[in-house]
């Protein structure tokens, strides 16, 4: 035992390699120390994103709730929303409730998985964040003009334009965003505006003040899909020559056959070049969309009579008339219309002009520009939609409480 002592003695005293000793023994624990540090800090990354993602979920489920859309259907695309943002499926938890005093809450939760912190426990990390949000109703439009600059809603010469039970907005940052010049006689709720108004008389609206500088209006047709059709829409005709009415069925359309008298079927009727609806003509179709694809456009002129109403069900449920990336819609002369449904051309000019006349129960807008001028005259009526269709909804805003 003594030589064992002895060797132990020496040992111990030895300095040569001391450093080296310390540094074997100190740096496992240096390194797991960093390892946890670094398992922390992305602990904490993903805590600054979980409340973003909190936010955002909140903010789009309280305008949900405010539109009607029950608990169960907002739990489901809350749920989907936390997907999407990056939160698996497997490790993410949405809940979502609506308390009696109009505010929706929403709390999201995600399981982290323990690497290097192990050597502390093996249970999960739970990282979570609340959030609580209220919505404001916005209000019903029966015309909305997307364009960011200029005057993008614009009202001249001595026409009418009459909207009962809902707005016109326009999305121009421009201090003469909605326009009114010439003698336009006005009859509506309100003017909603990104930028400012001009011209218009405070008599020519039923609200108590303009709402100017609201926020930026989304395109609120973005989500729908731009129809596709197969075949072509062929047609029948009946009736003697001086007289024959053409029945046509949905599909991919040549303009030059619509003329005289036309009736459409239900369905999608697309078109690749300019549809000309000139003096003489008659086109009348319930239950149907008509496309118009890019460098296409659509003009009613003259006495040409069309009367036309929108799909209640399907993907294209109340979209009468589709343009996204067409050349316009101009509605000319005296011609005699009634078009019930939302006419939708996002990019491009909606022109009313002469002595155009235009009367449905419910014909709703959304254009790049809309233009009324001449002696022009537009009567919609738009009760929560109108005829069952959906409302169009502008000016909607929603605020994180807590």
């Amino acid at each position: 035992m003594k030589p064992l002592r002895g060797l132990i003695r020496r040992f111990a005293g030895n300095r040569d390699g001391t450093i080296a000793i310390i540094g074997a023994l100190v740096l496992p624990a240096a390194v797991g120390m960093m390892a946890i540090g670094v398992e922390a800090s992305m602990w904490r990354a993903r805590q600054v994103k979980l409340t973003t993602v909190t936010d955002a979920v909140a903010y789009s489920s309280a305008l949900l709730r405010k539109d009607g859309v029950g608990l169960d259907t907002v739990r489901q695309r809350a749920r989907a929303q936390a997907i999407l943002a990056g939160f698996p499926a497997d490790t993410v938890t949405v809940d979502v409730d609506f308390d009696a005093a109009g505010k929706t809450n929403v709390r999201i939760s995600e399981k982290q998985q323990r690497y290097f912190s192990l050597v502390f426990g093996n249970a999960d990390i739970d990282i979570a964040k609340s959030a609580v949000a209220e919505a404001t109703a916005g209000s019903s439009a029966c015309l909305v003009a997307l364009n960011q600059t200029g005057p993008a809603l614009s009202f001249g010469g001595n026409g009418q334009v009459r909207l009962r039970n809902c707005v016109a907005a326009s999305n121009s940052r421009a201090t003469n965003s909605i326009y009114r010049f010439g003698s336009a006689s006005l009859d509506m709720e309100c003017l909603v505006t990104v930028g400012g108004i001009q011209g218009v008389n405070p008599d020519q609206t039923a609200c108590e003040a303009e709402q100017t500088g609201i926020a930026p209006i989304p395109d609120p047709l973005a989500f729908v899909a731009t129809p596709t059709v197969t075949g072509t829409c062929s047609a029948t005709v009946s009736g003697a020559r001086k007289n024959s009415v053409k029945t046509f069925s949905p599909g991919r359309c040549s303009a030059s056959d619509f003329s005289g008298t036309v009736r459409l079927k239900p369905g999608t009727y697309v078109f690749s070049s300019d549809l000309k609806l000139n003096s003489g003509t008659e086109v009348t179709g319930d239950g149907v969309t008509l496309v118009f694809e890019k460098n296409a456009s659509l003009s009613i002129n003259g006495h040409a009579r069309v009367e036309l109403t929108a799909p209640k069900t399907g993907p294209l449920k109340d979209i009468l008339l589709f343009g996204r990336d067409s050349d316009g819609f101009t509605h000319n002369g005296t011609a005699d219309v009634a078009l019930s449904g939302i006419i939708y051309f996002p990019s491009s000019d909606v022109k009313i002009n002469g002595n155009a006349t235009s009367v449905a129960s419910c014909t709703r807008i959304i254009g790049g520009s809309i233009a009324y001028k001449g002696s022009s005259f537009f009567d919609s009526t738009c009760v929560g939609g109108g005829e069952g269709q959906s409302d169009l909804v502008v000016n909607r805003s929603a605020w994180i409480t807590d």
